[in-house]
């Protein structure tokens, strides 16, 4: 049964649902299950990971690697259409053009606010871990 809510979300989030849906077909995700809420779609052939509304796509599911672009997921549900003017746009340029210190990626906006949404955790150190 469709809930209003279920439509709300995908409207609220359509055109981050509409490319993440584009994405996982041009990848060839031939894998796809649920992950709280979210449809996980892996595909060896892409390079990383990447949250487009409900979509998760990623090379290799590990639980760190899903807990992340869970909290991506959720920062989509909260930006909606500014998701990806804020969070992709920022995101992508800054793994595009390495504007961070080697080995520092999610330690600043907008992934380590992705991390501690998704379950994640920092220590002293720089490490990740699920909290």
């Amino acid at each position: 049964m469709v809930r209003f809510k279920d439509i709300f979300l995908w409207a609220w989030q359509s055109p981050q649902n509409v490319l993440g849906r584009f994405l996982a077909a041009a990848y060839g995700c031939r894998y796809r299950y649920a992950y709280r809420g979210c449809l996980v779609h892996v595909s060896s052939r892409f390079p990383g990971g990447i949250s487009l509304g409900r979509h998760i796509i990623v090379g290799k599911d590990t639980p760190m690697t899903l807990a992340h672009e869970y909290g991506h997921c959720l920062q989509s549900r909260i930006l909606g259409p500014l998701y990806l003017p804020v969070v992709g746009l920022w995101s992508g340029l800054r793994a595009w053009l390495q504007l961070y210190r080697p080995g520092h990626y999610y330690d600043s906006f907008p992934e380590n606010w992705a991390d501690r949404l998704g379950g994640g955790r920092h220590d002293r150190n720089g490490g990740r871990h699920l909290a």
